[in-house]
């Protein structure tokens, strides 16, 4: 009901550039995010960076900017303009690259406007204020300006996700990713103290660090490589094991605390779906492994935590059932534990409401994480969860088999 008003009220109000309007498009491609409508997610993201656009805060040649002077603009609007166009660039790069889909885009440059609070966002000598409303301050303080900085480095990597785009000669791609990889090292380290994970960090802190480490994964995934004969080594670690396999494997490690600690400890866990990302990059890290012992323990702790979100989210069952496809396909997963899973993620969802629902779930980001470097529209979480059943009968056969042996 939310969405179809507010989706109502942006048809009245597309046509006034304002920044507010361009806020309320990154708002309405939020709330649709976990509600199976990822062409309407793509499509307000892109509204709100062609709003930008118009509205002089972002670069473009080929569309003029109506750019009010910098000089003529109060301390309070030039605030507004600075948050809203650096919100609208961090929601754009997060979309192309944790939802990005076949023919999907990045966007083509930064704010022409300075990152707004950068000086708040420095650390601060002394003890954390004690008062629940100025620490609630300074957390928003420092972590606006932070996000800021830590998706315009990731924005500076855009050709991993999207190769056509200024894409470097093959022969400097490893050291562009180690460069890039050493920037997200020094900005993780100039983090204020407040951002730094500790016990009974909030839990934007926590999420913060599983983007982190999602894109560092990302960063290597395509130099990858299984023998240690061949690996890619890094020229600017001195480390014996310095390699794309080894800082791959550090993250994943990274990601499997930060996924236990989210599910422990946070209830945001059950209705937030901005940490959903984490679970996808985690689970397909297991499926790569399966030499791991662990990796069917952490691979199901990313399923259940789909369900605690599939009563919010309806996407959280499509997403279940693309993973577990992935599951049939590349491990001995029985088709009977498969469809046991699926049953129990039905049944703690709502799921008499969803056959009530008449509008179609569409997903089409990457589930498959290493089959969407070289097929991505195989590697959609919709395409992966069609596979389900036809992989669960074939499994069903290769048992049958084994037990007639």
């Amino acid at each position: 009901m939310f969405c179809h008003e507010a989706e109502v009220l942006w048809e009245t109000e597309q046509s006034h550039d304002s920044c507010m309007t361009m806020a309320s498009a990154v708002v309405l491609s939020l709330c649709l995010i976990g509600h199976g409508k990822d062409h309407a997610v793509h499509s307000y993201a892109k509204e709100a960076l062609r709003m930008g656009t118009r509205l002089g805060l972002f670069e473009n040649e080929e569309e003029p900017a109506n750019e009010k002077p910098l000089e003529n603009m109060s301390q309070d609007d030039m605030t507004v303009r600075c948050h809203a166009a650096w919100g609208v660039f961090n929601w754009n790069v997060l979309v192309s690259i944790f939802y990005r889909q076949p023919g999907s885009e990045c966007p083509v440059k930064s704010p022409t406007l300075p990152i707004p609070g950068d000086e708040a966002a420095k650390t601060v000598p002394g003890q954390f204020p004690e008062d629940d409303h100025l620490v609630h301050e300074a957390l928003l303080g420092n972590t606006f300006p932070a996000l800021c900085h830590f998706w315009r480095i990731t924005y500076g990597a855009r050709w991993i996700y999207y190769p056509d785009e200024d894409c470097p000669p093959d022969k400097f791609k490893m050291a562009i990713a180690e460069h890039k990889f050493r920037e997200l090292i020094a900005w993780a380290e100039g983090l204020s103290r407040r951002l730094i994970r500790r016990e009974q960090s909030p839990h934007h802190v926590a999420v913060f660090h599983i983007w982190l480490h999602c894109i560092m994964l990302d960063i290597f995934r395509r130099f990858m490589k299984g023998s240690s004969d061949d690996r890619f080594r890094m020229a600017t670690f001195s480390a014996w094991d310095s390699s794309p396999d080894a800082a791959f494997a550090a993250s994943v490690n990274q990601l499997k605390t930060l996924i236990v600690e989210y599910r422990t400890n946070y209830v945001a866990s059950a209705y937030s779906i901005l940490w959903h990302s984490g679970l996808i990059y985690l689970a397909n890290a297991m499926l790569q492994d399966t030499s791991d012992p662990e990796w069917r323990l952490y691979f199901l702790l990313c399923i259940y935590g789909y369900e605690s979100l599939s009563r919010p989210y309806r996407i959280s069952e499509v997403i279940v059932q693309g993973l577990l496809s992935m599951t049939l396909r590349d491990t001995n997963m029985s088709a009977s534990e498969a469809r046991k899973i699926m049953k129990d993620l039905k049944e703690s969802g709502l799921d008499y409401v969803k056959k009530n629902m008449e509008e179609e779930v569409r997903a089409t980001f990457m589930l498959d994480l290493t089959l969407a470097l070289s097929d991505p529209v195989g590697a959609t979480v919709e395409n992966m969860a069609k596979e389900f059943d036809s992989l669960a009968v074939f499994q069903d056969f290769l048992d049958q088999n084994r037990m007639e042996m």
